[in-house]
């Protein structure tokens, strides 16, 4: 029997624009069409990309960019963890040598966030017009000048500018990293390559604890920091020489539209995600990097050497769960809810770690913080999610404004929690608990509501619209009218607008319910006494 070939694929019960067909993956294929039950079908799956643009540089990944692009730049991510991280462990050397406050203390370690969130956006865009290659070389010295600056440093201002060209030269270690990874990787490596690259690069922070602090107390503050300014220019030759240019492919270099930034930030699903993302990740990192040896020592009462161990312990698990967080990740579709349900889970675990801490519920005393290290990991799948948003050749820009507010956020954590302990008298250079309790449960509260506000509809009004006028739709299409009255057809479209508003009574009330949990949790740990809870 002889069948017309269709001009058109005949999707399975699904209506596909012709659009959709010209920017996808498929149209670069060639059709093979086959008989397969009543009708023709193509013989190979259609996957459209996360942007609708042809994938021409998963062409040409290989087993070799792992050493010519993932490993430079995980070098480079790897220094930005050590100078980020370095000051949870020589605080007290810090704060004795030039005799600073917490608040002075918060803000030095904050003024490296504040240099990286001036620059993202300018960067960002930089990335996607010269290439990640070159911006990083040049950040990477801008590093080493910073180091040599804070190694001479004699006073507070000196280092904070210092501090402040540190966190410009390092600005773009995560996002030109997943830039190169985006445009040399296919997107089924991705997740993948970026988990490994953020677990070799968070071996910085396992370098700033245990073997940070014996080179200091070995070789000095200064000498550690001029080490530090020679591996960066190291890190840049090695970038500037291994990884390969975007000029070697001119056909691979996407048009950049300069109204990028206006779309990212203009896109609801952008601001669904960045507060919850920006609050939680950012609280991480903030805790990680200086605000946990405070309260391991003047709250849990730990001694030097445990508050190393216990930091120590916490960069290992950061590493560990960001490869762990890039394998899972890799596994769930791309671009499917499945990836913002795990998310969610992930920033409901942080803030019940946070609450654990603040209850001081009897479990292991350094299973929460690793709970916690583990969640600064999770731009993993946040990344992942975003990448789905934005096409290619703007992703550079699109991750400059995701980690804008991480940064911005991080910066205002650990600038206010030092802000909110000073408020309480101090007993030789102590602060007493309550101050400690009060700042950790501010961070907490914030959490929450960027919490409530991810996983709650962004307007209740338009998703009750949304789903009638689909409803509507599927009615209303030619094969659905009846040609006569059908009380099947009126009781089925009646049962379909009683599930839709069940369902969304269901979010509410779950919503309801995880904000009244979180709200409890946080008046109970400022109302009760410590006594009382253990």
């Amino acid at each position: 029997m002889n069948r017309p070939i269709p001009t058109r694929a005949p999707w399975d019960d699904r209506r596909v624009d012709e659009r959709e067909i010209v920017n996808s993956t498929w149209a670069s294929r060639p059709l093979h069409w086959r008989w397969h039950f009543g009708r023709y079908r193509p013989h190979r799956r259609w996957r459209p990309t996360s942007a609708g643009q042809p994938d021409r540089v998963s062409r040409r990944s290989g087993p070799s960019h792992y050493a010519t692009v993932l490993l430079p730049f995980a070098a480079g991510y790897y220094l930005s963890w050590v100078y980020y991280t370095i000051n949870a462990s020589i605080a007290d050397r810090l704060a004795r040598e030039f005799a600073l406050s917490p608040s002075e203390l918060g803000g030095l370690t904050a003024t490296y966030l504040l240099g990286m969130a001036i620059v993202q956006i300018p960067l960002g865009s930089l990335t996607d017009r010269q290439g990640p290659r070159w911006v990083q070389s040049v950040c990477c010295l801008i590093a080493a000048l910073g180091a040599l600056v804070f190694a001479v440093a004699g006073s507070l201002p000196t280092l904070l500018i210092g501090r402040f060209l540190l966190g410009v030269g390092t600005a773009t270690s995560f996002t030109a990293g997943a830039n190169a990874i985006a445009l040399w990787f296919p997107a089924t490596r991705s997740p993948f390559a970026t988990g490994l690259f953020v677990a070799l690069g968070s071996l910085g922070a396992v370098t700033a604890t245990l073997p940070a602090q014996a080179l200091v107390d070995a070789f000095g503050l200064r000498a550690v920091f001029v080490l530090l300014a020679l591996m960066s220019i190291l890190c840049a030759a090695l970038i500037y020489l291994v990884v390969p240019g975007r000029e070697n492919d001119r056909q691979d270099q996407l048009a950049v539209d300069d109204s990028t930034p206006v779309r990212i930030f203009s896109d609801r699903r952008f601001w669904k995600l960045a507060p919850v993302s920006a609050a939680c990740i950012g609280t991480a990192w903030s805790l990680q990097s200086l605000w946990a040896a405070p309260w391991l020592s003047e709250v849990a009462g730990y001694d030097h050497a445990s508050v190393v161990d216990v930091l120590f312990t916490m960069a290992v698990s950061l590493s560990f769960a960001s490869f762990g967080f890039g394998l899972l990740t890799g596994r769930l579709p791309q671009g499917g809810a499945a990836i913002e349900r795990l998310f969610a889970l992930i920033m409901l675990l942080f803030m019940s770690a946070q609450t654990a801490i603040q209850l001081r519920i009897p479990i292991l005393a350094s299973l929460p913080w690793i709970a916690i290290a583990a969640v600064g990991s999770a731009t993993v799948v946040s990344y992942s999610i975003l990448a789905s948003y934005v096409p290619k050749q703007s992703l550079g820009r699109a991750n400059a404004a995701f980690n804008l507010m991480h940064l911005v956020v991080a910066f205002a954590v650990q600038w206010l929690l030092g802000a909110i302990v000073g408020l309480w008298p101090s007993d030789a250079g102590h602060h007493p608990v309550a101050a400690y309790r009060a700042a950790f449960s501010s961070a907490l509260v914030v959490q929450g509501a960027a919490f409530a506000w991810f996983v709650t509809p962004t307007d209740w009004a338009f998703s009750r619209r949304a789903s009638t006028r689909r409803l509507a739709r599927a009615i209303l299409t030619p094969r659905s009218i009846p040609t006569e009255i059908n009380p099947y057809l009126a009781a089925r479209q009646d049962w379909d607008r009683r599930l839709a508003g069940a369902d969304l009574q269901r979010r509410a009330w779950r919503t309801a319910a995880l904000a009244s949990i979180t709200v409890s949790a946080v008046l109970l740990s400022l109302v009760v006494p410590p006594e009382i809870i253990g």
